[in-house]
């Protein structure tokens, strides 16, 4: 009897037994569903607002912890003679051992506190500032090296306490540096624990840094962080990683951030938003911080979701009773059609759907199986069409394979790598210990290929790994050996442990081209990780003359970086073998003192060079490599402290000696002094306060002066004899400078 027939007639109280239990759960669950969603929905926006605020207290209270400890820790400021004596002005600043103490302090200082951005003395009696880049006239320092937006450079000048506090926390700034714009918290401080100064210590906390603080307690994307200046108005908030300003003084907003806690505002750039404040009045600094949560990202996702569902929910058991209505004859006869398609033996007994989800569940464990044996299927099948002479694959194969293994590209190469393990390894490990190595080979090998292409990798034979790549037709082989390469080089010192053979075939289309390709590759199968002689060689091999030049005219024009790339580029074929390394090192360190000596850059032990490049040599190879960093970072130093004011000194007394040469140039001067043209120009710049082909002919038209007003020499002679390489240049400087020509000049002083 079919189930159909037996459904309509012999139990007629089937059907209504079904429509009853589809009908009624469904209603049910579409007012448990209502109920549940908008329940659920203001009770999570109560939960973001909540939690956004404790969150806002969290990174508050972290934040004033960062500057609190900062402050208190300025102490060991105090700890160096150098630098204490600096901020008595007691210190001798033209001796270089306290200079470099005092700035080496203030570095490690600013180093040990991530949220620290600067850190300067303001000396107001000599009327200079003390900073880890070198020593600066006020005027020089507030002008052009930091420019504070909400304080003058006589604001610092005419700074006072006015009452007994050791320190005072500023409103935030933005800054403007040669190296671009800063916002900053500053602290000034004139007392730490219970050492007083004489001149004041400003410590500038970097408002950047407070504000990665918020990643820590903001995991979302919709919010974002904002830091109020109280009295300016100007708000602080972070951009595509760096700090941007807006003044809200006019606004109405200002004074909601002022008066309120949390409230509801309609701001411009994020509509209708909850807006969040932490005002630290009462603790550090007169500051505010607010957080901004747009309505739309509380609202949108969770409506979307609620509709979506709730729409999905509604067609689907609209459609469930209409079918179950009109059609449930025909609903009962395709469950017993598919048991019997997925379990023949399974026949219905009892309940239709209880028989039906026990031959799906039946269907799920067969299914998992095949699975997992998946892979071995795909690698037997590889390889017996690869071996094949007359085995074509068909279009449905290649659908499968295509989709199965990821192959996205029409062209393919192969590379066979094959292992063969010497005595030493059966003698050394045991069988577990050598599957182990094996194992962790095959998956660097692995690792190597898949980082560049979209690959397929199987041990179908005992020591033997198949790695086929999906290329495009522009590929090429050359990064392909590259990696073998790089495999060859990981393995070279394994030799006596491990035989190592590779081989490469080319790029070719198609599943025909992959079988050429892996012809090929058995063709090409040689052993690469030979040591070859070559490669000994040049491990004794010494740095020659022109690498030895090359780093030391990057060290002698203070471009220190080149210098390290050269040093890490000469290093790297002996970063295994420490004696080679060592030899390297000494060659290095020889080259960089002899540097030091000629720009007279002394070292911060009282020693001599050879006693400190003796101790140098006697570390392991990674101390060494750390005082190789530490003497190029001095050597950079010395770019903007005492050798740099040598330098230029000396600079100009040459242009002062030889202005009236016609060759003289940044480039001539640059060749001369080892240094770089562009380096000239803002030395004599800064020295001087002029650029130099200004202060050059400065110098040329004062010589030109003398000599028409204190002797007879002609016109002619007077602008050769000044360095002029032209009589109109001559006339037309000459008239810049005084208002009158050569002529008229004379005629004036007679």
């Amino acid at each position: 009897m079919k189930i159909s027939k037996f459904f309509k007639s012999e139990n007629k109280s089937t059907r209504g037994a079904l429509l009853s239990s589809m009908l009624f759960p469904f209603f049910l669950a579409v007012i448990s569903f209502a109920l549940i969603a908008f329940h659920s929905f203001y009770r999570n926006r109560e939960q973001a607002q909540s939690s956004c605020m404790a969150s806002m207290n969290l990174l508050t209270q972290r934040c004033e912890t960062e500057i609190t400890n900062v402050i208190n820790s300025s102490a060991s400021l105090t700890k160096n003679p150098n630098f204490l004596g600096i901020l008595n002005d007691t210190a001798d600043l033209n001796d270089a051992a306290v200079v470099f103490g005092a700035k080496d302090t203030m570095l490690n200082f600013a180093s040990s506190y991530p949220i620290v951005q600067d850190i300067f003395i303001i000396n107001k009696k000599t009327d200079t500032v003390f900073a880890k880049d070198g020593i600066y006239t006020f005027d020089k320092y507030f002008d052009h090296m930091f420019i504070y937006d909400n304080y003058s450079k006589e604001y610092w000048r005419k700074y006072r306490f006015f009452d007994s506090s050791g320190y005072r926390i500023l409103l935030p700034s933005q800054i403007s540096t040669p190296q671009g714009g800063i916002a900053v918290l500053p602290i000034v401080m004139r007392r730490s624990a219970d050492t007083k100064f004489n001149n004041l210590l400003i410590i500038n906390i970097s408002i950047d840094s407070l504000f990665k603080l918020y990643d820590d307690y903001f995991t979302g994307d919709n919010t974002k962080l904002f830091l109020l200046n109280n009295y300016s108005g100007d708000v602080f908030f972070r951009t595509d990683d760096h700090i941007e300003t807006k003044n809200l003084l006019d606004t109405p907003l200002y004074q909601s951030l002022l008066n309120n806690q949390s409230f509801k505002y309609n701001m411009e750039e994020f509509g209708k938003s909850l807006i969040i404040t932490h005002n630290t009045s009462n603790t550090l600094s007169g500051y505010t911080y607010f957080t901004v949560i747009p309505y739309s990202s509380l609202n949108r996702l969770q409506i979307i979701e609620i509709l979506f569902a709730l729409s999905v929910f509604v067609l689907f058991g609209i459609i469930t009773v209409l079918f179950s209505i009109r059609r449930t004859d025909r609903f009962i006869t395709p469950l017993n059609r598919a048991i019997a398609t997925i379990a023949p033996q399974q026949r219905p007994s009892g309940n239709i759907l209880d028989s039906f989800m026990l031959a799906a569940a039946n269907m799920r464990k067969l299914n998992s199986d095949l699975s997992s044996a998946l892979p071995f299927a795909q690698e037997k099948y590889l390889m017996d069409y690869l071996n094949s002479t007359e085995y074509t694959i068909d279009d449905k194969t290649q659908n499968m394979l295509h989709s199965s293994l990821l192959f996205k590209n029409e062209y393919f190469s192969f590379v066979i790598i094959q292992t063969y393990p010497t005595n030493l390894v059966y003698e050394t490990y045991t069988p577990e210990e050598r599957a182990n190595i094996e194992i962790g080979l095959y998956t660097i090998i692995k690792q190597l290929f898949a980082m560049k292409y979209p690959s397929f990798a199987f041990a179908a034979d005992k020591n033997v790994l198949y790695i086929i790549l999906n290329t495009t037709e522009t590929d090429t082989l050359d990064d392909i050996s590259n990696i073998i390469g790089e495999i060859n080089q990981l393995f070279s010192e394994d030799a006596s442990y491990l035989n190592l053979y590779a081989g490469l075939g080319g790029n070719y289309k198609g599943w025909e081209g992959l079988k050429q390709a892996y012809k090929e590759a058995i063709t090409n199968l040689t052993r690469i990780n030979k040591v070859s002689s070559t490669l000994a060689s040049n491990r004794e091999e010494s740095l020659n003359d022109a690498k030895i030049a090359k780093l030391y005219n990057a060290l002698i024009s203070f471009d220190t970086e080149l210098a390290l790339r050269l040093i890490n580029e000469y290093c790297q074929n002996a970063a295994q073998d420490q004696r080679r390394l060592k030899q390297l090192y000494t060659q290095i360190l020889t080259t960089i003192f002899k540097v030091m000596r000629t720009r007279n850059i002394s070292y911060n032990e009282n020693r001599l060079d050879f006693e400190v490049y003796s101790n140098i040599l006697s570390k392991s190879c990674t101390d060494i490599y750390r005082e190789i960093i530490l003497l190029l970072d001095k050597i950079k130093e010395a770019e903007n402290s005492n050798s740099y004011e040598n330098l230029g000194a000396e600079i100009i007394d040459y242009i002062n000696a030889n202005f009236t040469s016609d060759d003289i140039s940044l480039e001539s001067l640059a060749e001369l002094f080892k240094v770089k043209p562009t380096y000239i120009s803002t030395l004599v710049k800064n020295t001087l306060g002029v650029g130099f082909h200004k202060y050059l002919t400065s110098l040329r038209v004062s010589k030109s002066k003398e000599l028409l007003a204190h002797t007879d020499m002609k016109i002619d002679d007077i602008y050769t004899a000044c360095g002029f390489y032209s009589k109109p240049t001559f006339f037309r400087t000459f008239k810049q400078d005084t208002g009158v020509t050569p002529n008229e000049y004379r005629k004036t002083q007679s």
